[in-house]
């Protein structure tokens, strides 16, 4: 996962995947994510949480919302924002942070603990598959078939689509045919919104991109 990589990306602040705000397509998508599951919305998974503010979005639904992230330095400034205090323990090749509803786990996600190893309702990608290179990415997703997924599990992906001949990632582009690849041999993906936001980011416009496409999908086993 390029360790070294993102740690000096949260050393520097040069953080510009971070959202200063709770991220619109989830306010506006969760309640019918919600809706198409039967059971009671129990436990949330959000690997490469960063310091997002969606965690405490997803605490106001969920009864209990794990993150994963490398950094302890995000981790901090987490809770340091959101005014929240917290406890530290350890468990395998995990530091996990506590407050309330929300467990964050500082280390690789691919080192998986035996607390970790939970079926989850929701999983929310934002900007965590689009962090991988290529030749990391179906590991990525095999580790969500091999420990945190059941049958009603949905996969919350916002994924990101570009010309990369234009720019190089992170964030990488992930189109629609490699994500079909990754999940869709036993999974349906469901397209729920596709826009160019080039216009809202032009920090990539910048970087030479003509187009940039964010695509939302709901991704579940058949």
């Amino acid at each position: 996962m390029i360790p070294d990589f993102w740690q000096q990306r949260w050393q520097e602040n040069n953080i510009g995947f971070h959202l200063e705000q709770v991220n619109p397509v989830l306010q506006k998508v969760l309640s019918n994510v919600l809706s198409k599951q039967s059971q009671e919305y129990s436990r949330c998974l959000v690997p490469l949480c960063g310091k997002s503010h969606d965690l405490v979005y997803l605490a106001k639904h969920f009864k209990h919302v794990v993150g994963i992230e490398l950094s302890e330095i995000a981790i901090l400034d987490f809770f340091k924002e959101q005014s929240l205090d917290y406890s530290i323990s350890d468990e395998d090749n995990y530091k996990i942070y506590t407050s309330n509803n929300i467990k964050l786990y500082q280390g690789d996600f691919f080192e998986i603990s035996k607390e970790l190893k939970q079926d989850y309702d929701l999983i929310y990608d934002r900007a965590a598959l689009v962090a991988m290179p290529k030749e990391l990415r179906q590991a990525y997703v095999d580790t969500f078939k091999n420990f945190y997924l059941n049958n009603n599990t949905q996969i919350l992906l916002i994924a990101l689509s570009y010309n990369q001949s234009e720019m190089q990632g992170p964030p990488f582009s992930v189109a629609f045919d490699e994500i079909n690849m990754l999940y869709g041999d036993k999974f349906s993906i469901t397209i729920i919104s596709k826009t160019d936001v080039l216009a809202q980011a032009p920090r990539f416009k910048e970087m030479g991109l003509n187009k940039l496409e964010e695509t939302t999908y709901i991704i579940q086993l058949n």
